[in-house]
């Protein structure tokens, strides 16, 4: 909110007019300096720069993590064990670095762990300015939440992103039964706190860390890791997928991934990011987004919601719209503020502004619900930059199916697997405009075909149960309790 608040005030100062493209270089240089003849080598020059200034500082943040990660390796992981149920009243204490306004996988199962009797503390940097506004997130009874100040979180901004003291700190200060580290850049103080306190540890990966991608803010792309940063993550995993009482992932292929490479010792666990489908049915209807936008009675809407930026490869839909009539395309999630402007700026030079609508976001509770105003929800990623994105399985896709809207996504693995299995949508070459538009043209022209996927929406639900799935992480941490 802050930051577009300076973006309207800069807008409402004639004085800096003239000044406002050297702003954008400096806000998004992928969009502006590619355009300079010589970009390649000033973005070259800076990156050396940046490297310089960070280099002198790089010892004071890799010796401590080496000493953590060999002292867990060598010595930690014979501690980590199982207390006896009454010991500590199953207390769980889970560790995040995500802003829990926008990751409700951690709120999912923080509120399916605390209905089945466990107690759960949240340990989270402040993701917002305002510690008020972090403080005030209320998950019901048996959760609470320990927002520590931000600084306590920009260790992932540096190499080797995996160490935070202050974390482990307040990790250390809870009287854990069990430690449940989300993501990889909270494995390391949730298994030295489990060992240093003899207490369980689950690592829950949202995503494959060593085959994801670096944002490279010079040219505002997404890149694989340089060798160094997935060298260390490599070593982080594999120490975890040894050392931990229990992993689990997203789902089946990064699963099977994992274990293969690092030659698991134990079956690693599959908790998919799927809402309570119950709930949609009874919910209220979302607003009169048609209405609210000037979309006519006619038009297709199709919509995409969720985090916006380069990785999410939007560009190819907007793309898309000029060759669909008949339809209008609905963008709304976190990065608004930064990316908004911009891809309204590109569907200008396309000329189907008319027709393209960028959003901000709702709360994670109203996601579902106001996706049921799009006649087809869009899903798509980075294709061709790693493991991690093409074997991606993510929660928008079960908020689409909790809505009951037909899925038009992306051509990958995992996705296609649900969309053919279940019969609920169509699946397009994600870097292709072309594709992407004749999706939207069969849905356009065929409504039989979006009355089909919309009734095949029941089977899925049923099938995909967002009950049964996060019951799959209660029995796990009942399983331990009785060991």
């Amino acid at each position: 909110m802050a930051l577009a608040q300076v973006k309207e005030w800069v807008k409402s100062q004639s004085w800096i007019q003239p000044a406002r493209p050297f702003l954008r270089v400096l806000a998004h240089p992928r969009y502006y300096l590619r355009r300079l003849r010589y970009a390649r080598p000033v973005l070259y020059i800076l990156r050396l720069a940046e490297s310089a200034v960070q280099l002198p500082t790089l010892p004071i943040s890799v010796a401590p993590f080496l000493w953590h990660y060999y002292w867990l390796k060598w010595v930690g992981a014979k501690r980590i064990r199982v207390p006896a149920a009454a010991d500590r009243g199953r207390h769980i204490v889970m560790l995040v670095q995500s802003n829990l306004h926008v990751d409700p996988r951690v709120q999912r199962e923080a509120k399916a762990l605390a209905t089945a009797g466990f107690r759960v503390t949240v340990i989270c940097p402040a993701w917002s300015p305002d510690q008020t506004a972090c403080e005030r997130i209320d998950w019901g009874d048996g959760v609470r939440f320990r927002i520590l100040p931000a600084r306590a979180g920009r260790f992932v901004l540096r190499f080797p992103h995996l160490f935070g003291r202050a974390i482990l700190r307040a990790a250390l200060a809870e009287d854990a039964w069990a430690y449940h580290a989300h993501d990889l850049d909270m494995a390391l103080m949730a298994l030295l706190a489990a060992a240093r306190k003899q207490a369980a540890c689950v690592c829950d990966w949202h995503e494959w860390y060593s085959e994801n991608v670096s944002y490279d803010p010079w040219t505002g792309q997404y890149r694989p890791h340089h060798f160094f940063k997935r060298r260390i993550y490599q070593m982080m995993e594999r120490c975890a997928v040894h050392s931990a009482t229990a992993v689990v992932t997203v789902c089946q292929s990064i699963a099977d991934g994992l274990a293969t490479r690092y030659q698991s010792p134990k079956p690693i666990g599959i908790v998919r990011n799927i809402p309570e489908m119950e709930q949609v049915v009874a919910s209220a209807s979302p607003q009169n987004l048609r209405k609210r936008l000037g979309i006519a009675p006619g038009q297709r809407i199709f919509m995409y919601q969720g985090g916006l930026g380069p990785s999410r490869n939007l560009e190819p839909v907007i793309q898309a719209m000029r060759y669909v009539r008949g339809a209008a395309l609905v963008i709304r999630g976190p990065g608004y503020e930064d990316y908004g402007e911009i891809y309204l700026e590109l569907a200008k030079s396309l000329k189907v502004a008319d027709r393209v609508f960028c959003l901000p976001p709702v709360p994670s509770t109203r996601v579902v619900v106001e996706a049921r105003a799009a006649d087809a929800g869009i899903w798509t990623l980075l294709a061709n930059v790693g493991l991690n994105f093409k074997l991606a399985l993510p929660n928008k896709v079960f908020e689409y199916i909790a809505a009951g809207v037909p899925l038009l996504v992306a051509n990958l693995p995992e996705v296609r697997r649900l969309v053919d299995e279940f019969e609920i949508g169509l699946c397009f070459e994600p870097d292709d405009p072309r594709s992407i538009a004749a999706c939207m043209n069969r849905f356009i022209a065929d409504p039989g075909l979006l009355e089909r996927c919309r009734a095949n929406m029941h089977r899925a639900q049923q099938e995909l149960s967002g009950g049964k799935e996060w019951q799959k992480l209660v029995e796990l941490y009942r399983t331990l309790g009785e060991r």
